[in-house]
This record gives structure tokens, sequence and C-alpha cells, in this order.
């Protein structure tokens, strides 16, 4: 890399890893875990400092097992966190799991989504909190954690979970789910979590709600965010045989708002380009509360798939000042596809995506709508993944000193994480 580009915008962060990428085989994890090491959470300490969620295999016990790890700022494992920088175990004892999204919550502890398996074969979701040691905290839920069980009719999809906090320290949970005998039949669920670990009943009397109904059989939710009280939700709808992209706002008691949205469609948004499958991935708000939707339009199995990105009102209306209040469609990988897995807003307005597929991109828009030209290459930047195959989840995130933190897996090695850093 020239000189005069080792501080311009999309740049990798070499101050991080390697020459701004780490993946977990270069950190020093005890030997018993070898095999399987899958990113699955990102988050940030306020001092900088970055937790990991993710699945190791424990050869010792040979399970697949749940991870926390904090890093230093420059991707070092900081040994003072747990034991020598990690705690790992299982949910339930002898069967295999995993750990999801994290989150930091207000004060410094750490809430850890995942996974187990049950002697049923099947994976149910599990919701765990620890302290800002690595410590179980057996003041939530059972003994720090919560499992919520499938139905008989409804099995967890891995890596479909999403997670917020509302300003009275709820959390919100939304997970995917498939008919174990029609697979393509899906639903996504939501979760109301009172602090300590019980289910929040003032949200659709028990905590819970499936969302779905007769207009709307088969419906995923792929992100949500909490907003004054009340509960934002993105992903796609089953509408006359097509994938529909939606954005909906739920009242605390679990109902779909009426003053947001389409007319139509009161309570949602929703949106289709060119007669194509299309949806939401993910979800974020700007300072004046208008909402970045990130997504794509087309399946991800379709190398014409362009990556989806829109601006809403708070209300839920198109936003005037994006592209015209148009969506924006953009192709960067003409062999697989632009698909924007996930994306933040940056405090001066700007959107950062990240399309995760065999080729990845990272690219930022300005709040008007347009590549940003300063940015990598006149807007994106192609990720060093030497053409191998990729395994979600896709996730970016802001750092505090606006430096770009995302993560991935390659799929060989029976998986192994990596994160990179950018200078944003």
């Amino acid at each position: 890399m020239k000189t005069g580009q080792l501080h311009k915008t999309g740049s990798p962060d070499l101050e991080f890893g390697l020459q701004g990428q780490l993946t977990l085989s270069q950190l020093n994890i005890p030997a018993e875990f070898e095999g399987t090491r899958l990113v699955k959470g990102l988050a940030l300490q306020p001092d900088g400092k970055i937790i990991v969620g993710a699945e190791l295999f424990n050869g010792v016990p040979g399970l697949h097992v749940y991870a926390l790890m904090r890093l230093h700022d420059n991707g070092a494992l900081d040994d003072t966190f747990a034991t020598k920088g990690i705690t790992s175990g299982s949910f339930l004892d002898g069967q295999h799991c995993g750990g999801e999204k994290v989150m930091v919550l207000p004060d410094g502890k750490l809430l850890l989504l995942g996974w187990t398996l049950y002697k049923d074969g099947w994976a149910h979701l599990v919701i765990a909190r620890f302290d800002q040691e690595g410590n179980v905290d057996g003041g939530f839920g059972d003994r720090g954690q919560l499992v919520i069980e499938n139905t008989a009719t409804s099995k967890l999809v891995k890596t479909s979970q999403s997670l917020s906090i509302d300003a009275e320290g709820k959390f919100w949970v939304t997970a995917n789910y498939v008919d174990p005998q029609t697979s393509d039949h899906f639903s996504g669920s939501i979760f109301s979590i009172n602090p300590d670990g019980d289910w929040n009943t003032d949200f659709n009397r028990t905590g819970r709600l499936d969302f779905k109904d007769t207009q709307r059989p088969f419906t995923t939710v792929n992100a949500c965010l909490s907003q004054d009280g009340r509960l934002l939700i993105a992903g796609n709808t089953l509408q006359e045989g097509l994938d529909t992209a939606y954005v909906a706002r739920l009242t605390s008691d679990g109902q779909l708002d009426d003053s947001f949205g389409d007319p139509q469609t009161r309570g949602m948004h929703t949106l289709r380009v060119n007669d194509k499958d299309c949806r939401f991935n993910d979800l974020d708000q700007r300072i004046d509360g208008s909402l970045a939707c990130f997504g794509q339009c087309g399946t991800d199995l379709e190398t014409e798939s362009q990556g989806l990105l829109t601006l809403l009102t708070p209300d839920g209306k198109p936003d005037q000042s994006f592209n015209e209040g148009n969506p924006l469609l953009t192709q960067l990988a003409q062999q697989s596809g632009t698909r924007w897995r996930c994306g933040y807003v940056q405090a001066n307005g700007c959107m950062v995506a990240l399309s995760g597929d065999s080729e990845l991109y990272l690219a930022r828009v300005l709040p008007q709508g347009i590549p940003d030209k300063d940015f990598g290459n006149l807007g994106q930047v192609k990720l060093d993944n030497a053409d191998l195959g990729q395994l979600p989840p896709f996730q970016l995130i802001k750092r505090s000193d606006n430096r770009i933190l995302l993560s991935f897996n390659f799929e060989h090695l029976d998986g192994l994480g990596r994160i990179d850093s950018y200078l944003g």
C-alpha cells in the first residue's frame, strides 16, 4: 500500500491485528479448543475493548461450546478477563451449544444470545448474562440463563437472532423459526424480557409474539431496534408469491402502531423493487430519528442480486432527502451479487454497509444517497478473503474512534472466524 493511502478512509487499520486483520487462530486460545472457531457476536465496551461472542469446539469433552472473549483495541487477548481472556462452557451439560450476538449493558454486564441442543436434536434459543469479568451472573433468569424452548412446529434457525435494549433496561430479542415438516414455512418471533431475566408480560400478555397473521403467513424478523418505548423490526414477508421487505413498529404491548408506515399497511412500511424478492437484513437510526434500512433485491442464489438501501422518516415514510425518496440499488460483485447483510449510520449521517457472500464488499454512502468517493475505491472496498466460502453471521459495528470493525467466518477448517478493522 502506498504511503499516501495509509490514512485514507476505507484503508485497513494497521494498528489492529496483522495489517488490519485478525483470525481466531492468531489468538492465544487454549489448546483444547481446536477445529471450529467461529465469531458470532461483536460489541464494544466504553473503554474501546472488544467483546466477542463465539462458538468453539472443545476437544476434551468433544462438544461445541459458547465462548466470550475480550480483546484490547489492537486485537490482542485481554488476559485480565475471565481465564486468560476467555470464558466458555455449555448451557446444558453434555449438549452442544454456541454463542451468538453479544451486548455490553449500561452497567457493564454482558448479555449473550446463543443456542443449545436438546435431546430432541434441535437447537433452542438461550439468553445468558455475565458480569464484567466474564462470570455467569446468577441473578439473571435461571442461574444466569433463560432457555426459550421451541414449539412442536417451530425450530430455531441459528444465526438469525437480533437484540436490542430499551431505556428501562428491558431486552428485545428476535429469532426466526422453520416448520420441521415444511422447511419453506418460516416465521419470526419476538421476545420481551425484563432486566432480571423474567418475561415482560406487558408485551402481548406473555412476553412473546409470533409475528405473522393470515395476510402474512411467512414472515421473518431479521433486525430489531428500540425507539422511545416502542419496537422497530425489519425483515421480509411473503406476499403474492414474492418476499417483500418491511419495517414495522410495535407498541409496548405488542400491537402494530397505526401511526407508522404506509396508509394501506398501517404499522408497516413495505417495499418490493422490480418484481424481485426483497428483504431488509439490518436497521439503524440516525441522530434525527430517520431509519436506515439495509437489505437486498434478489435472493441469496441470484448472481444479479443488488444491495438495497433506503432511508425512512421516523414514522416510516420514504425520506426525500435520501436518493429523492427512492431505494438505492447497488451491484458490486458480478459473480455472486451484492446483498447488504448489515450496516450502521455514522455520526455524520453516512451509511456503512457490508455485503457478505463469496466476495465481501465494504461500502459507504453519503447522507443524500450517493457513494462516498473518498472512501476506499470510489466508495467501496473489496475485502481480501482469498476467495474462500463464507459463513454467517456478517457483522459490522462502529468504534468510538469512528473506525469500522467487522467480522465473518471462513468455511474451511470446520469454520474459522475473522475480525477486520478499517479506517472510517
